[in-house]
């Protein structure tokens, strides 16, 4: 089966940006959003990603 690696990861990088939302709100003056909102959110997300993943992730290289 083909990989690729962590970093190649549309799950990993939404769940990055959903980390840093919730973390980053004041600070970074994005738009409030209450925690389980954003949880809410990244979890329909990750649902979504699960469904149209194609391939497997490790944590080195990818393989062709």
């Amino acid at each position: 089966m083909e990989t690729k690696a962590f970093y190649e990861s549309k799950t990993f990088w939404v769940n990055i940006i959903g980390l840093a939302w919730m973390f980053g709100q004041k600070p970074l003056g994005l738009p409030e959003l209450d925690d389980g909102m954003i949880l809410a959110i990244l979890g329909v997300l990750n649902i979504v990603l699960r469904f149209i993943t194609k391939k497997e992730i490790t944590i080195t290289k990818a393989t062709p």
